[in-house]
């Protein structure tokens, strides 16, 4: 659930960033900029990013050494054993996978029940609509897709139901609607949904009901899916209107109103011209003024704002649980896994020991492998070669606590003899779960 929770957290922060440039330094930012700010706050809402703070604790630490002084005992946390090309997780880690697992099992279910929706209204529409277009719609529908650089097929179905107007699909767009009889306002709605499909918007939407499904509890979820329906709908009307005059957009502003009265169809995912005059004026009054501003950045700098503020809020990945890998020396250690608990002891300024109780008596070396102390008589006849670690005993206590004794030493690889040094230091469990 740790994931889930720091996915709702680097989205909303991402969100409350966007917000704040919004009333800020909004007004001089293309809207066309913002709706890609508002698409990587839906990917911070969606990919979880553990790796990336991987990435940035070992920038920190590289920074900012900060070598452990105590002792510090991690039970039933993420751990990740590792024994040759062998991996194995705690149980732990086990609970917390399955239940975001679980989580994402519901999130699917619901976006299957909404895509069986979306496949039969789709069809529902085809059926009835009429795709037949006159020569002159389909020379219109032409001349747009050549202005605006669309290379996608596009089906054009007209409906009899009076301003209606959306687009539905991705592979095989269609764009439903019933085409205004003046010549530019026709021009100018198919130019508005054609940038639709040029962007995929109908994608987006997709992935936006995932992130209602994941992030159900979040109330920013819900305030970032109105905020990216409308900018989606406003930096369509941006691309759509560049070059055209004042008295065009206030012609567009014009039909945005008149078709604001009809009600949508009923559909899912589908990107609409006007909804029902949510926040009419707002996009009406950007409509007018849109590229008039004289300050207005432009795309370089637009780019490097919003790519600025994406990898500021990337700090957020920090909050994501960091995975211990523990490694095993035997394949055989595998099989006790589900037994082991991690604990960190540290040893002079930059040393670090992973302690791992396999056995009642075992060397840890610097890298964390594990080797069993027992009596052997061999050590006499080898020429050793020993490496520096760590000896560590468990006693389990009769009143069921146990104490962990810390020694330095040296250990053989190649008879197992090890010489045990003085005791480094000791630590006592109320109660033994090795």
């Amino acid at each position: 659930m740790n994931y889930i929770l720091v996915m709702t957290l680097s989205g909303s922060c991402m969100f409350f960033l966007y917000l704040f440039q919004k009333h800020t330094i909004g007004r001089y930012l293309p809207k066309r900029w913002q709706y890609l700010f508002l698409k990587a706050v839906m990917l911070y809402y969606l990919i979880p990013l553990p790796y990336l703070a991987v990435l940035y604790r070992k920038i920190i630490k590289a920074l900012f050494p900060t070598p452990f002084t105590g002792f510090r005992y991690f039970h039933d946390g993420k751990l990740l054993y590792r024994a040759e090309n062998y991996f194995g997780i705690s149980d732990g880690y086990q609970r917390r996978l399955a239940a975001a697992g679980l989580w994402c099992l519901a999130t699917g279910i619901i976006f299957a029940v909404q895509l069986i929706r979306y496949l039969k209204t789709s069809r529902e529409i085809l059926k009835h609509g009429n795709t037949e277009i006159p020569a002159e719609d389909t020379d219109t529908l032409k001349i747009q897709k050549k202005r605006l650089h669309v290379r996608k097929n596009v089906l054009l179905c007209l409906c009899n139901e009076k301003n209606i107007t959306f687009t539905m699909g991705i592979r095989k767009p269609v764009i439903v609607c019933s085409l205004p009889e003046n010549p530019q306002e026709k021009e100018m709605l198919l130019g508005h949904e054609l940038m639709h499909v040029k962007r995929s918007d109908t994608f987006w939407k997709m992935a936006e009901s995932i992130v209602l499904g994941i992030h159900w509890f979040n109330p920013v979820a819900y305030h970032f899916r109105r905020e990216f329906d409308f900018v989606c709908e406003t930096s369509c009307d941006e691309l759509t209107l560049e070059g055209y005059s004042d008295e065009n957009r206030l012609q567009y502003a014009s039909m945005l109103v008149e078709r604001s009265v009809q009600k949508d169809a009923d559909r899912v995912w589908g990107t609409a011209l006007s909804k029902n005059g949510t926040k009419l004026y707002e996009r009406i009054e950007w409509i007018m003024k849109c590229g008039k501003e004289k300050k207005q950045l432009n795309g370089i700098l637009s780019a490097l704002l919003v790519c600025a503020l994406v990898l500021l809020n990337s700090i957020t990945v920090l909050a994501y649980e960091e995975v211990s890998v523990v490694p095993a020396v035997f394949v055989e250690d595998m099989k006790n896994k589900d037994q082991l608990d991690v604990a960190f002891t540290p040893l002079g300024e930059n040393l670090a020991f992973t302690d791992v109780i396999l056995y009642d008596e075992q060397f840890v070396d610097k890298a964390g492998n594990i080797y069993p102390i027992h009596e052997t008589d061999t050590y006499a006849n080898c020429s050793h070669t020993y490496i520096t670690g760590v000896a560590e005993r468990h006693n389990k206590n009769s009143d069921g606590s146990c104490t962990m004794t810390y020694y330095e030493s040296q250990y053989c690889t190649k008879c197992g003899n090890c010489i045990i040094g003085k005791q480094i230091s000791q630590a006592t469990f109320t109660q033994c779960v090795h």
